[in-house]
């Protein structure tokens, strides 16, 4: 994985916007357009977003938010339909991870009790159940 440049912010923003969609049911542009749009591209000029690329191709991105220093979090991750199922999530996760234990002791995520393809991933990184957590959207 490598931080994210302006260069992929079209890519991240249709990434990060997917997520959403397919994991909260929330598309972030259908109500605030340019908003979310400036977040992601603040995001990217921050250095907080990561991608994958294969064979010159986007496949993974990971928002890397917050940093400190008991550790940091995860989150964000998406996977293009077309590449999934081949282990690019696997792989960009445990790069990352890897990249965040260089300078942090722990790293979480959160990740929907349903997204069994999502925790097979995680756990194959080396990531362990802690506890169940209720996501409330309004």
């Amino acid at each position: 994985t490598r931080a994210a440049t302006m260069g992929d912010l079209e890519w991240v923003h249709t990434a990060a916007r997917q997520m959403l969609i397919d994991d909260l049911g929330i598309d972030p542009v259908a109500s605030q357009s340019v908003r979310f749009m400036r977040q992601i591209e603040a995001s990217v000029a921050a250095g907080r977003e990561h991608v994958a690329v294969h064979e010159d191709v986007l496949v993974y991105r990971v928002k890397v938010d917050p940093v400190g220093r008991s550790g940091a979090q995860i989150g964000g991750i998406w996977v293009p339909p077309a590449a999934r199922n081949r282990g690019v999530g696997q792989a960009g996760t445990r790069g990352v991870v890897a990249e965040i234990l260089n300078s942090c002791p722990r790293v979480t995520l959160h990740v929907r009790a349903d997204n069994r393809p999502a925790i097979r991933c995680y756990l194959g990184v080396g990531f362990h159940h802690v506890r169940d957590f209720r996501l409330l959207v309004r």
